[in-house]
């Protein structure tokens, strides 16, 4: 639960969340990544910006 509220905190403080950076290209590890920022508050958009235009941010 303490990283459930990690995370909000940190979302809604607008620090920019990266799923998937560990797998590259992002393949299901990367779309679970992205679920699981859903079940635990995310929006849906928000984690899709994670793990789509914040990703290749963080990697390029």
């Amino acid at each position: 639960m303490r990283q459930l509220e990690i995370l909000m905190k940190a979302v809604k403080a607008g620090l920019k969340i990266c799923a998937g950076s560990d797998s590259n290209p992002v393949g299901e590890i990367g779309l679970l990544e992205i679920e699981q920022l859903v079940f635990s508050g995310m929006t849906g958009m928000q984690a899709l910006i994670a793990g789509t235009l914040i990703f290749l941010a963080f990697t390029n």
